[in-house]
């Protein structure tokens, strides 16, 4: 059969029963609408939960302190982490880094204004590494110890303490909602020697003033507000007199996850207490994973509804067929023909479908995000430390590999069918 008379024919089978076609492209339209909407939330929504699981829960990370004693109400540390410590923690194979945390030994609030409004509260300050701050600090600030002069201190805050503010302390007390670019910049007073609880320790005052330079979620580190370790060193000294500063705990950054448990060990046998991720990332982890397996088993299933709803469509529209396909047997056409023919309609139709659904889908989502991510900045929630950055998204691959599979089964379906209700037809006219 010529090409341009094959072409016609197709077009001409389309036109004719548009209510025909146009269901048969709304059906394929629907399946691959739902599967891209369960494939783009498991790539934004899910993945990125993953993602801020393993930025929030590094397994490969774990925290060191001494071990306490308990005594009736009191603990006391019945070890210490210095120097000599690192040095033997560092010889261990598999610790790539380690990251000390030294807390301040002095009575401290710290006083901060928002929009108008005065919020004292009592806290709690970490000296750390620089380099353990790299990646949070805000670009164009620093987070360092400068001799030239004291004030402002860099600080980095977590954004857990942004997120309960926000989430309820905000509410509670009749303060705004802020955000993360309100407080970055921000400068607030420590006032030293003194509690907000029990006021005057009787010693040394002081005030200093700080500015935040960054934000950082990471469940390895001891909770605080984190200033550079020498601004603690020197804190430490002005108020206690003392040069012997043993270090609160070590963040060991651990090269592979096989290592953990052996580097664990170790350090229980040096008389250190081990916190690890690990515990807390699998768990995380696998409910995510159950959930997108959850999600394309509803996929799934919403493709097998499709491809019977297909099945049973291309068969009710073949019954109807078998006089125009009698006829064009008789006008010479062969069985390989009308397969090609109506192979071809039905690609046409599941390329049309596929088309639609994507469009809508995509059209659909994009709307959707926007209204979300418009409706949590207008509570000042945009910034949640556990809310992934897109809530839907369209990564290639998977994207592909649904549309392609969606295609394949628009086809092979009605292929199936064409090709039964040919033969069968063949063998009834051969009867004759």
């Amino acid at each position: 059969m010529r090409l341009a008379n094959f072409s016609y024919i197709v077009r001409g089978n389309l036109a004719e029963k548009k209510w025909r076609t146009t269901f048969a492209v709304l059906v394929i339209a629907f399946a691959v609408a739902i599967a891209l909407a369960v494939t783009s939330l498991s790539s934004g929504l899910l993945k990125g939960f993953k993602q801020r699981t393993a930025a929030m829960f590094p397994p490969t990370v774990i925290m060191v302190k001494p071990k306490t004693v308990a005594l009736a109400m009191l603990a006391f540390n019945s070890s210490v982490i210095n120097d000599e410590t690192i040095a033997k923690i560092k010889s261990f194979p598999g610790v790539t880094n380690i990251e000390p945390q030294l807390s301040l030994h002095v009575p401290l609030r710290m006083e901060v204004e928002i929009a108008g409004q005065y919020a004292v509260t009592d806290a709690v300050v970490i000296g750390v590494a620089p380099e353990t701050m790299a990646h949070n600090v805000k670009v164009g600030t620093t987070f360092a110890y400068n001799e030239a002069t004291s004030q402002p201190i860099p600080c980095v805050v977590p954004r857990l303490l942004l997120d309960m503010y926000n989430l309820a302390y905000a509410d509670s007390i009749g303060f705004p909602k802020i955000n993360e670019q309100f407080l970055l910049g921000k400068r607030f007073t420590m006032d030293l020697g003194q509690t907000y609880m029990t006021g005057s320790a009787g010693g040394k005052q002081a005030k200093l003033l700080c500015r935040v330079v960054g934000l950082v979620s990471d469940a390895s580190l001891v909770p605080g507000v984190y200033v550079p370790m020498d601004y603690a060193r020197e804190i430490n000294r002005w108020y206690t007199g003392n040069n012997d500063q043993p270090y609160t705990a070590l963040r060991v950054i651990i090269d592979r996850p096989d290592q953990v448990d052996a580097i664990t060990r170790s350090l229980s046998q040096m008389g250190l207490m081990v916190e690890g991720n690990r515990m807390a990332y699998e768990s995380i982890t696998t409910a995510l994973k159950i959930g997108t397996v959850l999600l394309y088993t509803f996929a799934t299933l919403i493709l097998l509804v499709t491809t019977f709803s297909i099945l049973n469509l291309f068969s009710l529209i073949m019954a109807h067929r078998r006089g125009e396909m009698r006829l064009m047997l008789a006008v010479g056409a062969t069985r390989s023909d009308l397969r090609w023919l109506y192979f071809a309609e039905a690609v046409v139709i599941a390329v049309a479908g596929t088309l639609l659904g994507s469009a809508v889908v995509y059209t659909s989502l994009r709307f959707l995000e926007k209204v979300v991510r418009h409706r949590l900045e207008s509570m000042h929630l945009d910034n949640i430390s556990i809310i992934p950055d897109k809530i839907f998204a369209f990564d290639f691959l998977p994207v592909a590999t649904v549309l392609l599979v969606v295609i394949a089964v628009s086809v092979a379906a009605p292929l199936a069918v064409t090709w039964k209700s040919t033969g069968k037809l063949s063998s009834d006219n051969a009867g004759l």
